[in-house]
């Protein structure tokens, strides 16, 4: 499982920093960043979708990939510019997505009355909680941090290096000194150990992109202070969701990531990582 996942990782991390790094060229107007963040809540929605199912739920198929990136596609045109072809293509695609959901519960109301109704309302539930998560991303992405090109992308960088070193070093350091359950009736396999590990990898990791990419950089506490915030928030994050997976009796979100196993139990960390890191950078900036 382990060799599994390091070359899941292998794979995985560069294609995503590939993405940010292009992000970064102007002529793309973030749309590597939509992309990114659209796909990832599009994927996340319809895992959550199928878990629902296996509760009782009876959604349409691909509903919940339609309704997960609508989010941050309205979220896009908070970007300071875009060409009218960008706007064209996207105002299209939202309706596109809307009125095919609009179809499917029409669909699905007649078949089954007011229970579609209600399976309707937990996916958008769950997709508004996870496309509007990852909207942020693009938030972080349109605010003047200050900093000299190419490090403009540092929080959205930021989000996924101290997420992923979170996840990681809780996960190595709970297998092997992990002794004491940080919350069985959530997440049994979760440690105090663990989760400790994870915080200190998430300032560690966030302490040195604060000191490389912000000029004038926080003091070396207030960045130790973010974060940790950054994983109090990540760890709560990843609760979330197995709190989700353990209603609807399932261990694993999915099975499109080998040895990780679905996109929300890849991401479920950032999806409160990022709200609280935008908070910070607005409070920082008064």
């Amino acid at each position: 499982m382990l060799r599994t996942r390091v070359l899941s990782a292998a794979v995985g991390i560069p294609a995503v920093l590939v993405l940010l790094f292009l992000d970064g060229l102007p002529r793309l107007q973030n749309i590597p960043l939509l992309l990114l963040a659209g796909g990832i809540a599009a994927l996340g929605a319809e895992e959550a979708a199928v878990l629902l199912r296996g509760r009782g739920c009876a959604p349409p198929k691909w509903l919940g990939a339609s309704l997960g990136p609508l989010v941050p596609l309205v979220v896009y045109f908070k970007r300071p510019a875009y060409s009218d072809a960008v706007l064209l293509v996207l105002t299209l695609l939202i309706v596109f997505l809307v009125l095919m959901a609009f179809l499917a519960l029409i669909a699905d109301v007649v078949k089954r009355s007011w229970r579609a109704l209600r399976d309707f309302g937990l996916v958008v539930v769950a997709a508004g909680y996870i496309g509007g998560m990852l909207a942020i991303l693009l938030l972080l992405r349109y605010l003047d941090t200050g900093a000299r090109v190419p490090w403009g992308m540092w929080p959205v960088l930021l989000i996924f290096l101290a997420t992923w070193a979170m996840d990681a070093a809780a996960y190595l350091a709970g297998r092997k000194w992990g002794r004491h359950r940080l919350c069985p009736a959530i997440s049994p396999g979760k440690t105090i150990e663990g989760a400790i590990f994870g915080l200190i990898s998430s300032m560690i990791i966030t302490t040195a992109v604060l000191m490389l990419a912000v000029h004038p950089h926080p003091s070396v506490l207030a960045a130790e202070g973010i974060g940790l915030a950054l994983g109090v928030a990540g760890e709560a994050g990843d609760l979330v969701e197995s709190l989700f997976k353990r209603r609807v009796g399932a261990k694993d979100s999915g099975d499109i990531i080998p040895g990780h196993g679905g996109i929300l139990d890849r991401f479920d960390s950032m999806l409160l990582a990022a709200p609280t890191l935008y908070l910070i950078l607005l409070a920082m900036r008064g």
